[in-house]
């Protein structure tokens, strides 16, 4: 058997790809903070620094400067992707560690009745409405219908933790009552979402899927969550921790982390909910050495791969090339027109007064993360193409903004929510 080489990169190409990453980071750090100026969501403002720095402008404007920093040689958008890749994968981690699955508490009928209204219509009216409208103009290169159907969906009734939290945070109302049932709620729609996207990536590895075999997929999906939930974090005790403490407590965690990504990729479960679930299981490990470690490893992941991530992202957005405008208008009002109806109404049986109802809406319009997340992912497995991918950025970041202004304004005027 001939062995195993590996070719590194020559000097000067490595040193094009640390200006690269350079470039990204100063580009997502600047955007974040001139976002934080005008009141925005920082993710918003960390896709914004890449779209500058990318073909749309630094590219239309000084092309040979876009050329040589990110087209220097053949395989340097394949370098980046590995930085891109990883900073989803700690950007899933990250994210499944902060969500506690325990805290419903006394609101949890609200919950409940947020969540039917803010995923049932925009799944079920989501997935005709892309069929008859959309899947013509916005399938990807794999052609695989029910796929993109079940991610139309998605995108309807997505809802973003990480940034709904950071406009809680921002505005001081993360211990709020309407704060704790919009992140419940959120929480366990992104879970059951993530699950279905899943099963989308399972019918594109196999577009002749049965029933049978789309039932086991989601069965083996739902298998490896209630295992991470429930026997793992049994097994990974303070007393097995310190048996293997011959490798740091960091170094464990990552090493656990892959090695939840590779048991749920042998399964067919996707790379990003096998993430999610690995920082599951880490937020029931709640001894201090593991929040010790948690807390570095997300340090480590804000401070460089998350920031590269998006920046990344917005350096893929090309709107100059097969962007419909229009269709882009249609879609930000078709999926936000869902999402604030089923909201509304749930709330409304609940006999809440239209102000409140409202806002529970708005806030669960707020796409960020999981909508950036869903685009990215479903654009590399080919289930929707280039402007789809385009039209889901710009949605969550529209969203996102209109979601922090609105919170805003009616929380200084005293009308968030009856406490």
């Amino acid at each position: 058997m001939d062995s195993v080489i590996i070719k590194t990169l020559p000097e000067s190409e490595i040193g094009i790809v640390v200006l690269a990453l350079l470039i990204l980071l100063l580009a997502a750090l600047g955007g974040s903070k001139l976002a934080a100026c005008f009141g925005m969501p920082k993710v918003t403002g960390e896709i914004l620094g890449g779209l500058v720095i990318g073909p749309t402008i630094l590219g239309g404007l000084f092309p040979e400067i876009y050329a040589f920093v990110f087209h220097y040689f053949a395989s340097e958008g394949q370098v980046l992707s590995v930085f891109y890749w990883l900073g989803l994968i700690l950007l899933m981690f990250t994210s499944g560690y902060e969500v506690d699955l325990n805290d419903l508490g006394s609101d949890s009928k609200i919950i409940t009745w947020l969540i039917s209204g803010a995923t049932i219509l925009p799944l079920a009216i989501g997935y005709f409405v892309s069929d008859c409208f959309f899947v013509q103009h916005y399938l990807g290169d794999a052609g695989n219908v029910p796929a993109f159907n079940i991610v139309f969906a998605i995108a309807a009734a997505v809802t973003s933790i990480p940034v709904i939290s950071k406009i809680f945070l921002d505005l001081g109302l993360i211990k709020s009552r309407f704060a704790k049932i919009v992140l419940s709620a959120a929480t366990m729609q992104d879970l059951f979402l993530w699950m279905l996207l899943s099963v989308a990536g399972s019918l594109i590895q196999n577009a002749e899927i049965s029933p049978a075999g789309l039932a086991l997929h989601v069965g083996v999906t739902l298998s490896m969550f209630a295992f991470a939930m429930v026997v793992v974090p049994k097994l990974c005790t303070l007393k097995f921790l310190e048996k293997t403490a011959i490798f740091s407590y960091d170094s464990i965690y990552f090493i656990l982390c892959f090695l939840c990504i590779c048991i749920g990729s042998y399964f067919g479960v996707n790379i990003m909910f096998s993430a999610f679930i690995a920082g599951l299981i880490f937020r029931r490990l709640r001894h201090h050495e593991a929040v010790a470690a948690q807390s570095k490893i997300k340090d480590l992941s804000l401070a460089f791969f998350t920031p590269v991530y998006f920046a990344i992202i917005g350096l893929r957005i090309h709107l100059t090339v097969d962007f419909n405008v229009m269709l882009f208008i249609v879609f930000l009002l078709t999926v936000s027109a869902l999402e604030l109806a089923g909201s509304i109404t749930a709330m409304r049986l609940l006999k809440m007064d239209w102000l409140t109802s409202l806002n529970f809406g708005v806030a669960m319009n707020a796409r960020g993360g999981p909508g950036i997340v869903l685009a990215t992912v479903t654009y590399e497995m080919g289930i929707v193409n280039y402007s789809f991918f385009c039209v889901l950025i710009l949605t969550t970041l529209i969203t996102s903004t209109i979601a922090g202004w609105w919170l805003g304004f009616v929380s200084k005027k005293g009308r968030l929510m009856p406490e």
